[in-house]
């Protein structure tokens, strides 16, 4: 991967995560898309894909504040491959062995991941086999997601649910 010198590189678990440091010092994160796909399947951590659609006025904002937040995007980094995926795109996808696309107003592999739920934005956890954890719809501060991220990449989830650890979520 190439970085620029606006990029800031975090070493961790034998490979570089990026979070991107904007012009005027703030660090948000960095987000990877399907084509970085055979680095994604490699790096043997769990992956966050939020889906958007160009249109979507909370997908905005939750790139604007959310996403915008240091520690969300130092801790997103350190912990899953954040990528971006637009839902109504017209890319051919190969994840992980079967091919997607989009035959009509969404992409087959958001129909997929968000169980045909076509709400924007929505997050899709999944873990280190790619296998999903839990899609989380709408929009969230960035203190709310930085508590999810954390109950996902530290694996609470495999104890208990989201909606017992965090009331609001439901």
């Amino acid at each position: 991967v190439s970085l620029s010198n606006s990029n800031k590189n975090i070493q961790l678990k034998m490979k570089t995560f990026v979070s991107k440091v904007t012009k005027d010092k703030k660090v948000i994160l960095y987000f990877w898309n399907m084509s970085n796909f055979n680095q994604i399947i490699q790096s043997n951590i769990p992956t966050l894909v939020d889906f958007y659609a160009t249109w979507c006025g909370p997908c905005k904002l939750l790139d604007k504040k959310t996403f915008a937040n240091k520690d969300l995007a130092l801790y997103v980094s350190e912990h899953f491959y954040a990528v971006k995926f637009n839902a109504e795109g017209k890319d051919e996808v190969v994840f992980p062995n079967k091919t997607y696309k989009n035959s009509g107003r969404s992409h087959e592999l958001a129909l997929e991941l968000l169980d045909n739920k076509m709400s924007y934005p929505t997050v899709v956890y999944l873990d280190k086999t790619f296998a999903k954890i839990q899609a989380i719809p709408g929009y969230r501060t960035e203190t709310d997601f930085l508590k999810i991220s954390k109950f996902m990449g530290e694996e609470i989830y495999k104890k208990q649910t989201l909606e017992l650890t965090y009331k609001w979520i439901v």
